[in-house]
């Protein structure tokens, strides 16, 4: 699959014999643009074969996952054939730790686990070049921030290697903007995708990373669609432009729903192993893990996508319960001790990348 823009070509071509693809997700657009090209690309070739995202996150770094996982689920509305699998990792433990480390385990994991070689399941990177002409200019912010990348920075991995592909790494952020644009993506991708690198803030807009952004955005999208510094790109699009409604759908991307997903996480620590803990740890892996249906003891709590609506069937041959709007209504047909298990099992996922 090849796309030219003025600022560069883009090449994300899935080889004959693939039998399943992993795209390492950071919640920013460029990967988050690379894993619709490849959906893409197995949609419109019916290439029938499964999708692995993978993120790695420090504890003090949660915007990265939750991010990633507005991305996941975006993706699965796009193309509901194709099963797409999120692999999270967060942890203080791996602090001190590359996170394309982290990456690659889960990668050599799903591939030792499924028999593939290298050549049939392969590591796809979306990390592009730096800004490749003298149009960015990088303002040192005030106090502390993070370190930005070296003047002369490109990707450490060449395009193609053995068991990954890095198609952007001729390339810089322009392209990838462009891209969204060719696509239909942008307005989307500018309002679920997050590129801060802030610990303190949830986008600080004075980062390398953050300047970046808005350095690609101003050179190639139209003015009227660039939202304002420090703007909620939701409530602009909506005003403006009239965001499409299926976006929104079971989708909470915004300041204020990641702020409440760290609140739920501080009230309800995974160690708790209480049925208060359990529906609220169900409730942040629908909302933040992208998950629709969950096994509870021999029944299920489905989500339907396009209604936004719940149902259930607790597995005693009653029927399906419902629709609900939201899972609240939910827990009255299962058992607490379910409800605790379909928790543990996952966490357990979400850690490992595997069944328990």
């Amino acid at each position: 699959m090849k796309l030219t823009t003025k600022h560069g070509t883009i090449e994300a071509t899935i080889e004959p014999g693939t039998k399943a693809v992993m795209v390492s997700i950071s919640g920013g657009m460029d990967s988050a643009t690379l894993l619709y090209m490849l959906c893409k690309q197995i949609r419109d070739n019916n290439l029938g074969i499964p999708v692995y995202t993978g993120t790695a996150s420090y504890s003090s770094d949660r915007v990265a996952t939750f991010h990633a996982s507005l991305v996941v689920k975006h993706m699965r509305k796009e193309f509901p054939d194709i099963t797409i699998n999120p692999v999270y990792w967060t942890g203080e433990d791996y602090i001190g730790t590359n996170k394309s480390q982290l990456i690659e385990t889960m990668y050599s994991d799903i591939r030792i686990k499924n028999n593939w070689t290298q050549q049939e399941f392969k590591l796809w990177w979306g990390v592009t070049a730096n800004p490749m002409d003298d149009s960015f200019k990088f303002v040192e912010p005030e106090g502390h921030y993070m370190v930005p990348r070296e003047p002369d920075h490109s990707p450490s991995k060449p395009r193609y290697g053995k068991h990954y592909t890095n198609p952007f790494a001729l390339i810089d952020k322009r392209s990838v903007v462009a891209a969204q644009l060719e696509y239909g993506l942008f307005e989307c991708y500018t309002t679920i995708t997050n590129s801060c690198t802030s610990l303190t803030e949830y986008q600080c807009n004075t980062c390398w990373w953050c300047q970046e952004r808005r350095w690609a955005i101003k050179q190639v999208a139209p003015d009227n669609l660039i939202v304002p510094v420090g703007g909620d790109p939701l409530k602009y699009y909506q005003v403006h432009h009239g965001i499409r409604p299926e976006w929104r759908a079971g989708v909470r991307w915004n300041k204020q729903a990641y702020q409440e997903h760290l609140e739920m996480i501080q009230k309800h620590p995974q160690e708790e192993d209480s049925i208060e803990w359990a529906k609220r740890y169900i409730e942040g892996q629908y909302h933040d893990g992208g998950i629709e249906q969950f096994a509870v003891g021999k029944g299920y709590i489905k989500y339907d996508v396009i209604k936004d609506e719940f149902s259930t069937n607790n597995g005693k041959g009653s029927g399906s319960q419902g629709p609900y709007e939201d899972l609240y209504h939910c827990w009255q047909w299962f058992a607490d001790a379910d409800v605790i298990e379909c928790a543990k099992k996952l966490r357990f996922s979400q850690v490992t990348g595997h069944e328990e």
